[in-house]
């Protein structure tokens, strides 16, 4: 009945803090390696007994349920306006869910995913009115590793977000190419919704990334608010990636805020990032209004000011 492909792009922070509350100058930008999404729904009556399969084969994960068993939950949750409420329901969905496939509850990520994969098809199905009545096919790949700071989860959330809100609108009978800007807007809000609930993230600057595909800044302003700067015809730039084998760990914003008062080494250094963001969004800016891209590009020495370098002396000073 309806088949389609969605893509979205990984995110790198360039510079500054993923956590904006501890740090003022915040630079992330749209990686071109993409999670891929194929959405595939069946016609009426082509099969017995409808259902819903979900193959993301990245983190071996396969399920397939009855459409019944959703439907159910979709009663449950479709008088409830609250959007924490709603995934609490979804994880109780989880807990006594009758599948088939290679889901395993104690997996964190299969657990993750599929928290997020129901927790949006609910949201979005319930708010821009989803008819679901036949079986339909979900099928994620991605180029991204898992859980090493590139903006998998964000990626991931993007691709099923843009993918029912799409399916919406095609069943309403409207079709393009590009969503406009406000429906990256509710794109944003529904993907906000499961990085704070479900990945437990106080950041939504991976999820503005990726729905932009560009360099996003996010800073204060000299009024105390924070804001996110767009970057959108900024050319495309080759960008290092080195794995450490270490994966990224969430530390809570409590947790963080005992260590910043136990050890006072650590304000000086988050001082001397900042201005190391700040002088990178000069460099961007800098970049912008330079007709002659080309030429930057090919003269590298001349895009590094002395400042950088004194401020990455100041950071390996201070913290050995």
């Amino acid at each position: 009945m309806y088949r389609f492909n969605i893509s979205a792009p990984g995110v790198v922070f360039l510079n500054g803090d993923p956590i904006p509350k501890y740090n003022q100058s915040t630079i992330a930008a749209g990686l071109n390696m993409r999670t891929k999404l194929t959405f595939s729904s069946f016609l009426p009556n082509a099969v017995k007994k409808n259902f819903i399969e979900l193959n993301f084969p990245d983190i071996q994960l396969y399920m397939k349920i009855p459409l019944l068993a959703y439907l159910h939950l979709f009663d449950i949750i479709k008088s409830i306006n609250n959007d924490l409420i709603i995934c609490r329901e979804v994880r109780k969905f989880l807990s006594t869910l009758v599948y088939i496939g290679t889901y395993n509850s104690d997996n964190r990520e299969h657990f993750s995913s599929l928290q997020a994969f129901f927790s949006l098809l609910v949201l979005i199905a319930h708010r821009h009115s989803i008819n679901i009545t036949t079986s339909f096919v979900v099928k994620i790949s991605s180029e991204l590793p898992i859980g090493e700071g590139l903006g998998s989860s964000a990626s991931f959330l993007v691709c099923l977000a843009a993918c029912f809100l799409r399916w919406s609108f095609l069943q309403k009978g409207i079709s393009s190419y590009e969503f406009e800007s406000e429906e990256r807007l509710r794109i944003m809000h529904y993907c906000s919704i499961c990085e704070r609930f479900i990945f437990h993230s106080s950041s939504s600057i991976s999820i503005s990334a990726c729905i932009k595909g560009t360099i996003v800044i996010y800073g204060k302003t000299t009024e105390g608010t924070y804001v996110d700067w767009i970057y959108q015809d900024y050319p495309s730039i080759k960008i290092l990636l080195v794995c450490s084998n270490a994966r990224r760990k969430i530390v809570q914003n409590r947790k963080f805020d005992i260590i910043r008062h136990l050890y006072s080494f650590i304000q000086p250094i988050m001082n001397i990032i900042d201005e190391l963001s700040k002088t990178f969004v000069e460099m961007l800016c800098d970049w912008k209004m330079d007709q002659d891209t080309r030429k930057l590009f090919q003269n590298v020495d001349e895009l590094e000011p002395s400042e950088l370098k004194d401020h990455y002396e100041k950071l390996l000073v201070n913290f050995f």
